[in-house]
């Protein structure tokens, strides 16, 4: 399987700048129409997909939802997967699934990767965490 194309690599291929590339996939309007049609239409042609992991460094989001269940096994969980999965998927989000087995090693690893900026938003009905729908930014508090 051949290495994708980093964004310098891709500028070179399209004989334009990594701004210029960046501006197009952004749909910047400060570069004309027909260089950014030029590009996304090179990046068609090659398979090029600007990093992920490039774009959440600078912009400080992950597009990635965290949603943290206690046991895949109780049949009304999946119904909810399902459905914040769907909408996710409609809001150019991810999700990241964790199931905890309700053990509670398992459920701090889960909260502290959450917390550590994995994703933008995580929820999840835990036996120490009350029902949550939280940006990363705030802290999770324990039950008392």
């Amino acid at each position: 399987m051949k290495k994708p194309l980093n964004i310098g690599e891709f500028a070179k291929h399209c004989g334009v700048s990594k701004t210029t590339v960046s501006m197009a996939f952004n749909d910047n309007s400060r570069i004309p129409q027909k260089t950014k049609e030029k590009v996304l239409e090179a990046a068609k042609k090659v398979g090029y997909q600007p990093s992920m992991v490039a774009r959440s460094l600078r912009s400080k989001k992950t597009k990635a939802i965290g949603l943290m269940l206690p046991s895949i096994t109780n049949p009304f969980f999946p119904q909810i997967v399902k459905g914040v999965e769907d909408a996710a998927l409609k809001n150019g989000y991810s999700v990241i699934f964790c199931n905890f087995d309700e053990e509670i090693e398992k459920e701090s690893l889960y909260f502290q990767m959450f917390e550590n900026r994995w994703v933008d938003v995580y929820s999840g009905d835990t036996k120490d965490y009350p029902k949550t729908v939280l940006p990363t930014s705030q802290k999770l508090q324990k039950r008392s």
